[in-house]
């Protein structure tokens, strides 16, 4: 059992009840049946890891965005002045750096 992750539902729970003023206790059947309460051996690392694979998520993300405006912004460069792009293969065979 997952003490952490139970004591987070009882708390909620606890919450809510005095937040709506009920009076029935909670059943601690159901809450061996909430996610994460009971989990198979080595279950519970992976849930807790799941925190740091929505940070990489968020990590990775953010530079496929900046990845992507920059590709983005190469683009229309090119577009703009098409003879540019292709001056440094002309210029790899005459030995010149194209001038740059």
């Amino acid at each position: 059992m997952n003490r952490e992750v139970a004591e987070a539902y009882m708390k909620a729970v606890e919450e809510l009840r005095g937040q709506f003023g009920v009076k029935t206790e909670p059943d601690l059947i159901a809450l061996f049946r909430l996610p994460g309460v009971v989990a198979a051996p080595g279950l519970t690392r992976e849930l807790q890891s799941e925190k740091r694979r929505n940070g990489w998520a968020a990590q990775l993300e953010a530079c496929l965005a900046q990845a992507l405006g920059r590709l983005e912004t190469m683009r229309r460069s090119e577009v703009a002045n098409p003879y540019r792009r292709n001056a440094g293969a002309a210029c790899a065979d005459c030995g010149t750096d194209g001038g740059d």
